[in-house]
């Protein structure tokens, strides 16, 4: 790996756990609500989880967010 990759490389990781560690309490509330919809889905009886319409419209709110 050369030296310019490597640099890449880490100052995208040191930039990726910055922005973890400083998420805003919106960004964990979102992601909250974001998982806790997974699981409703999940909990579905079938074998494989349908999404409705309302779960559909859901994740392009929060991709827009």
């Amino acid at each position: 790996m050369t030296f310019p990759r490597l640099f890449a490389v880490i100052v995208t990781i040191v930039v990726h756990v910055v922005r973890t560690l400083s998420r805003s309490r919106a960004d964990l509330l979102l992601e909250n609500l974001a998982l806790r919809q997974q699981l409703t889905t999940m909990k579905n009886k079938r074998p494989r989880p349908r999404l409705n319409d309302t779960d559909r419209g859901f994740w392009v709110a929060l991709r827009e967010a």
